[in-house]
Order: structure tokens, then sequence, then C-alpha cells
């Protein structure tokens, strides 16, 4: 019976951790979780400082007019400096050989006057080491871009929140639209993404749709730290001082972010405040370490720890229930209820850790602290009904 309720709670806790949201009251245990392994592991799983090379456009913007539906100017807006993004992609599409791939993290709604450099050079670039972002409306098309006619991939780059926090990432928008990561990671790497009978199959690997994202990069280790990741202003990298040899050189070998890091495209985290691009290189970069990869040898560990669980419930007497009452006495119902679902959630939540830790995994933990807090109280019922039905019989063990 206790392999048997064990086996049950292992689908039960894998189906939960296909759900897109996360409880609010998981949160915490989340920030800790991070925490934690931020410490345990420093930069054992953190990419190499010659990986990325991220290039920061938030300083560097210009005005263009605004007009509205009907074409009745408003006023001004601000976007990003189109000249400069002009001379860094044609030094870019001159040099296909000299990086890795491109992440463009713009989002090119208006036109501005000085396109036709950047345009061009859009369209010179190589469709599978470019791609560009777009976003989707209320209800879920393509918003229009201006930049539609270059022939470069353009991927969403939408997020979603749980409760004002970006926790969870998801893999696929819906049955066929990827989500820019796994779209860069298909073109990069022939990689298919196809609908199994239970999970999501990636290149024939069972994978979850919708993973908490461990934020390996994070905004002090690009700012801050004294090994930092490389990020270059745009405006310095594309100054007239700036020769095409020095950018080459520059982004040699490495897979390249364009976006703002620090002003405008900020997103909530359990790491605070964390850029859109900085997201996105962290997701890509989590799908290729295998983060959203089911694993067997969780699937065996979560089966036995909740096979253990189960049986000192079920074949012993009372399992926390008993423990507590020993220090608690039997007088105290509430604050002994109480700390039989503190129990639950200590345990649930120590395992949870231990998914993360080793298998970048959440555990929905609170439904189980809660679950398993009604079935104990169940079984105490039972038994308690049982021993004043039959007050002779012993109850058995098993």
């Amino acid at each position: 019976m206790s392999l048997g309720h064990g086996l049950l709670m292992v689908l039960l806790a894998v189906w939960m951790i296909t759900w897109s949201f996360m409880h609010g009251d998981e949160t915490l245990v989340n920030r800790y979780s991070f925490a934690m392994r931020r410490t345990l592991l420093p930069e054992s799983d953190k990419p190499p400082r010659d990986h990325f090379r991220f290039i920061n456009t938030a300083y560097d913007l210009q005005l263009i007019d605004k007009f509205d539906a009907d074409g009745a100017p408003l006023g001004n807006q601000v976007i990003t400096d189109r000249a400069k993004l002009g001379r860094l992609f044609d030094v870019l599409a001159k040099h296909p050989e000299a990086y890795d791939f491109v992440i463009c993290d713009i989002f090119f709604e208006e036109a501005a006057p000085n396109d036709s450099l950047l345009h061009d050079a859009l369209r010179r670039m190589d469709p599978k080491k470019c791609i560009l972002v777009e976003h989707r409306d209320r209800e879920g098309k393509p918003m229009p871009h201006i930049f539609h006619d270059t022939g470069l991939p353009a991927g969403v780059a939408d997020f979603s929140e749980n409760e004002g926090e970006f926790l969870k990432f998801s893999l696929m928008r819906d049955d066929t639209t990827p989500y820019l990561p796994l779209q860069v990671y298909q073109i990069r790497n022939g990689a298919t993404m196809e609908p199994g009978t239970f999970f999501w199959q990636l290149n024939g690997k069972s994978v979850f749709n919708d993973f908490v994202l461990d934020m390996r990069m994070r905004p002090f280790d690009l700012f801050e730290a004294e090994d930092r990741y490389p990020v270059d202003l745009l405006g310095d990298l594309t100054a007239p001082w700036i020769s095409e040899e020095e950018i080459v050189d520059l982004v040699q070998d490495r897979f390249i972010i364009v976006g703002d890091f620090a002003i405008r495209d900020q997103h909530n985290t359990a790491y605070g405040e964390v850029s859109g691009p900085l997201i996105l290189a962290n997701i890509y970069y989590a799908i290729t370490q295998g983060d959203p990869i089911l694993r067997r040898s969780m699937l065996i560990f979560l089966f036995i720890a909740f096979s253990a669980i189960s049986y000192l419930m079920i074949s012993t007497d009372d399992f926390l229930e008993e423990w507590i009452v020993e220090r608690l006495g039997k007088k105290n119902k509430v604050l002994r209820t109480l700390l039989l679902g503190l129990s639950y959630m200590v345990i649930f939540g120590l395992i949870s850790l231990i998914t993360f830790l080793f298998y970048s995994i959440h555990i929905n933990f609170v439904i189980l602290t809660l679950y398993f807090g009604f079935l104990e109280w169940a079984i105490i019922k039972f038994k308690t009904w049982r021993k004043a039905k039959n007050p002779a019989q012993e109850p058995q063990q098993g």
C-alpha cells in the first residue's frame, strides 16, 4: 500500500510541475532555494565569461514623431537609436563567421527617418544566426513590426507573471508556437519540439513545458561582480573612433544579446528586478543545460521519499501526530494541528529544495502539505473509529 501510494504521489507531483502557475506561498521557499543553490554552486553551473556578449541600448536613444491611429500628431516618443543599431548590424552582416548568434531584444514597432542602414543590414544578416523579437496582443495575434520583410525569424518574448513576479517560463506558447529561447535552441541545434502522450518531447526527451527558472546570471554579475560578464554600451561600441576590426574582435565567437539591460525592460523576479534580455539569456542557457528535462533519477528519488512518508503514516501509530502529542499533550488541539501542518510543510519544502538543487525542478509542496495533512487526519479518525468498534483487537501493522 505504501509503495502504491508513493507512486500515486509521484504522478501527482509531476502533474503539478506541469502547471503554468505557482501558489504565492511557495515564492518564499523559491527564494531560499535560489539563494542556497547560488551559495552551494556559486560558479559551477554559470555560463563561461567568454560565452555571452551583452550590448546595452538603455542610454542610446532618439526622439521620433508620434501619431495617433488617424495620423494626427501627438508629440514625440523615445526609441533606440536606429543609426547606432544600423552600424552595429552592418558590421555583423559583413562578418557572419565572427560571432556565434545574435538575439536582438528590441521591438521595432515604429519607423524612424534613419532606418535605411539598419533595414539593409538586417536583410543581409544570416537567418540561422540572428533573431528578432515579436509580441502578441490580447487575442494572441502577432503585433506588427516594421522589419517583418528582412527574412529574419522573430520569436515571442512575452513573459507571464505570477502575482506580479516572474517565476515560471513556458517553452511553448501553444501547440505550434515556441517562445524565443526555445526557438533559438531549435535554430542552432536543429531540435524538434513535439507533443507526446504525457509530456512534450524535445529531441525525443520528455520535458516540462513550464519550469521555474534558475537565474544563473543576475544584474550583479553584469554590473557589480569583480569578474563581470562583458557588457558594452551601444554608443561606445559604435562610436566613430571604434574601427570595424575592433567591433569584430569584441564579438568574436560570442553569443550576442542586444537590448535594454538597465532601465525600461525590467521584470520583478525572486532576485529583484532583472532585465528582459538577461532573462532571455538565462532561459536559453537553462534549456542548453537540460533544466526542463524530466529525469529518471528525480522520479526515483520522489518515489522513495513519498513511499517512506506513506509507510510511516499508514503503518505506524499516527506518525507525526504521536510525536507532537508527546511534546504538547492532548489538550492543545489547535496548536497540534498547526504544528502538524507546519511539519509536513517543512518535509515537502525540503524535498522541493533537493529537487531544485540537483534537478532545477520545484515541487508544488503547498498542495502536497494540504493533502498529506488531510490524509493523516483521515487515518487518525479511521484508527480511532476502528479501535472504538473493536476495542479488543490489536492494531495491525502493514
